[in-house]
């Protein structure tokens, strides 16, 4: 059989492009792939979602036909995230020139396949036969298995039918582990699906090595048979527990230090650890399933866990951070429940717990994560009071405390969180002095002095932790989670020098946090987290040169913090706060070019802000500002025309904001219309908009009009009648 019509494809495309998409879909055909498309494919009758998530179910990989239509589709957006989600193959056909920042977050890491016009369709049609027939018999599992997955989960999973047997098994497992590289992933499903199938197998052999002893022994009748029997069905069990013992120890001592090392070191792309971590716990979950109810699998699969929802967490996974911390802290509440008097359970239930709080509270969900937060202390207390020499859980009660005071801290009650910080503070002396965490209380006791502005207690606390933390990352410096502390305890200390005054000193202090920051975020771009942090960082040192009148400087380091805040907010499913981040940035770089001359720099800046804003639909009070911000630098970019209109949208945004009315008044003048222009100068005399009075405003902008050489008779007179002059 022709490998090419074994590849069944799935067309994805905009009923705007329908011309060009026929084309494609025609040439595809010729080329022998089996392509599926909802024109012809689904009847008008049929639940249409059911539908062509059955035809994406079935097909080998998707065809997405990418254009500013298609892009801008709900049923192609959703067509590819039910594609995403299923980890098909996605094969982008581009055929008009489409935004970056409308490009939906799974194409835009793909490789793209360009059919524009006066490209050679032939040779782009090539290049997708060759994307999809790739692979193709692992590929074709895939598809397979999944569908048979997906069936076995419509059933309720059940433990008898739809599950794999025998060969089919072997062929499932094989299958598994030689993936290619460059072929999709197996979903979750897939591989719970092959765990519980291959788990049921060994339960099946299990119970007919005792089922035909059994009988062997019934129909020969020989009690020394039936004594031989109990000892063969022994070994096999000890021997079957032996390996069991052996293989989960050995699955979980791999996720757990997979986990570990992945979490502080460079170089490793996000996406690589996820996935090795996602196959590594498929491992534990297949053979904690085998163990069935055993306590020591159990709790190992636990920490495995835990020690996932840690570095998904730093990689900005959240979502997927958080079902693994949960489903560890459940699995050690479980274990808790069982044997309330084992100590090592509570323990691990109160470690699970403090991970937990701490990505609930990343999410925002405050009020869970001080639940949480509040019965890991009440669980450390309570071993601590039994053993209290044990180094161990002084450290656990510790972090209890720094949890319980970084939140009186957010509340504003400094004497709260200074108290719980002594607390951690006493305990992270006796038992670890020198040690990280030691280095991280003290940044948290600077901070809430700070907090109180009593700034040489907050000195004191920050210099002891900078020491601290500079040995420990000359001792290992491929090690992240120490260079972000370093990065951090500098930026800190860079801030209270701002406070004391000294500017150089603070310059000295945010120079090297930003160059840590820098060399993290190369190290894995797409990591948001550090993507984050260098945003802060380059935004900081760039007040700072501002501050000090090296206004290039000043340009070059907003220029960066745009240019990262803006490909996070791009990149981000839940972006208010990285677009909010972005626009910030964006007014401080287009403050900044203008300052040295480039007005149309400015301009451009600030209008693609206001584009990125207006194409995500969110954050209308940024939109305003920006469009504002549009019609101020449009206006000494010689474009009245461009200001009065972006005046305008901005105004109709926020009719009630008096303080867009002035810029407003402004293009009116420059575009000659100046009778429209004098009664909104006139209107707001009296009034006070954004805490100063209206003339002072129109003075402040006439004298910076009047420095770029634009001068209008309105002006003067509008002077004379504010009593300016």
């Amino acid at each position: 059989m022709n490998k090419m019509s074994d590849a069944r494809i799935f067309f994805s495309y905009a009923r705007r492009d329908k011309t060009r998409a026929e084309e494609i879909y025609e040439a595809l055909a010729a080329v022998g792939l089996t392509v599926y498309r909802d024109t012809e494919d689904i009847l008008p009758a049929e639940d249409w979602r059911g539908r062509l998530k059955g035809l994406i179910t079935q097909a080998d990989g998707i065809v997405f036909v990418m254009s500013r239509n298609s892009v801008r589709s709900e049923v192609c957006s959703w067509e590819i995230e039910t594609a995403a989600g299923l980890n098909k193959r996605i094969i982008p056909v581009v055929i008009d020139d489409v935004e970056n920042s409308l490009v939906p977050p799974e194409i835009e890491k793909l490789n793209y396949i360009f059919a524009t016009p006066g490209r050679d369709l032939d040779a782009a049609i090539l290049l997708v036969r060759d994307a999809c027939t790739t692979d193709i018999d692992w590929v074709r599992n895939h598809t397979k298995f999944g569908e048979r997955a997906h069936e076995w989960n419509r059933a309720g999973k059940s433990p008898r039918t739809r599950i794999l047997r025998g060969d089919e098994l072997y062929e499932a497992e094989t299958w598994l582990s030689v993936q290619p590289g460059t072929a999709p992933t197996p979903t979750a499903l897939h591989r719970e699906w092959i765990a519980f199938s291959r788990a049921a197998a060994n339960r099946r052999q299990r119970n007919w090595l005792v089922g035909a002893f059994s009988i062997a022994a019934l129909s020969i009748g020989l009690g020394i048979f039936a004594e031989f029997n109990r000892q063969v069905a022994a070994e096999q069990r000890d021997r079957a527990e032996t390996i069991l013992d052996r293989g989960s120890q050995t699955a979980n001592d791999l996720v757990f230090d997979l986990a570990q090392r992945f979490r502080d070191r460079e170089g490793i792309p996000q996406e690589l650890v996820r996935d090795i971590l996602e196959r590594s716990r498929g491992l534990v979950d297949q053979l904690a399933l085998e163990g069935e109810n055993r306590p020591d699998l159990l709790r190992s699969k636990a920490a495995a866990l835990t020690e996932m929802s840690v570095t998904l967490a730093r990689q900005g996974a959240l979502d997927a951070a958080l079902s693994a911390a949960s489903d560890a802290a459940s699995g050690f509440a479980a274990l808790s429940a069982a044997e309330p008097e084992k100590e090592q359970w509570r323990m691990d239930r109160a470690a699970s717990l403090d991970r937990l709080g701490d990505i609930l509270l990343s999410l925002d969900r405050r009020s869970e994560a001080e639940a949480v937060y509040a019965e890991s202390l009440a669980l450390n207390r309570d071993l601590v009071l039994a053993r209290p020499d044990d180094p161990a859980l002084g450290l656990n009660l510790a972090v209890a405390f720094e949890k319980i005071g970084t939140l009186a801290l957010q509340d504003k009650d400094v004497d709260g969180a200074l108290k719980n910080y002594g607390r951690a503070l006493a305990l992270r002396e006796r038992h670890e002095p020198d040690g990280r965490g030691l280095a991280v209380v003290l940044e948290k006791i600077g901070q809430a002095h700070l907090a109180r502005e009593a700034a040489e207690a907050a000195e004191e606390a920050y210099v002891r932790s900078l020491s601290i933390t500079r040995t420990l990352s000359a001792r290992d410096p491929s090690n992240t989670r120490l260079s972000r502390d370093l990065s951090v305890i500098n930026q800190k200390i860079g801030e209270l020098r701002l406070l004391q005054d000294d500017t150089e000193g603070a310059l000295t202090f945010f120079q090297a946090d930003a160059e840590i920051a820098r060399r993290l975020y190369q190290s894995d771009p797409g990591r948001i987290e550090w993507a984050e942090d260098l945003v802060v960082s380059e935004d900081r040192l760039g007040q700072v040169y501002w501050r000090v009148g090296a206004v290039a400087e000043a340009e070059a380091r907003f220029s960066r913090a745009y240019e990262v805040a803006r490909s996070i907010a791009n990149a981000a499913t839940g972006r208010t706060v990285q677009l909010d981040a972005a626009s910030r940035a964006a007014q401080k770089l287009s403050l900044a070019r203008f300052s040295t001359g480039d007005s149309g720099g400015a301009l451009k800046t600030a209008e693609t802000n206001a584009d990125d804003l207006r194409q995500s639909g969110e954050l209308a009070g940024n939109l305003a500002a920006a469009l504002n911000n549009v019609a101020w630098y449009a206006l000494f970019a010689g474009d009245p025309a461009g200001a009065l209109a972006a005046a305008e949208e901005a105004t109709a945004l926020q009719p009630d904001n008096e303080s867009f009315a002035l810029n407003r008044a402004h293009a009116l003048m420059l575009s000659g219309r100046t009778g429209d222009a004098r009664e909104i100068y006139l209107k707001h005399r009296g009034k006070v908009v954004g805490g100063r009075e209206w003339p002072l405003l129109v003075s402040d902008d006439f004298s910076v009009l009047r420095e770029h050489g634009i001068e209008r008779g309105l002006m003067r007179e509008i002077e004379d009648r504010l009593e300016l002059n």
